[in-house]
């Protein structure tokens, strides 16, 4: 799963880095990243902070394959849609609530 985040810290501390080539973020549409426009891009370099998450996600409450399509396909795909969005959920929930208070950990 990929989450899109804020620069880190260490980007925002200076704009030393930046070298005066105006470095902006990602463009954002009512709290939407979107993807930069051409001209966007031919003025400014751009930059999106990604964090690449990989963890096991609990499988037990998945329901059995369907064995043909006289097994409930909808009901068995629905339920583990369901599953699936929940463990999601479980995992990713807090690390993206603490990324949108935009306060650290420690602080």
């Amino acid at each position: 799963m990929t989450v899109i985040s804020r620069w880190p810290a260490e980007l925002t501390w200076t704009k030393q880095w930046q070298r005066d080539r105006g470095w902006r973020d990602w463009p954002q549409l009512f709290g939407q990243y979107t993807t930069p426009s051409e001209q966007d891009v031919t003025r400014n370099p751009h930059l999106r902070a990604l964090l690449q998450v990989e963890a096991p996600i609990p499988l037990g409450d998945l329901p059995p394959a369907p064995a043909g399509p006289q097994d409930h396909v909808a009901s068995a795909a629905r339920r583990a849609v369901t599953v699936l969005a929940r463990e999601l959920n479980d995992l990713l929930a807090p690390m993206i609530g603490q990324l949108e208070a935009g306060v650290p950990a420690d602080s």
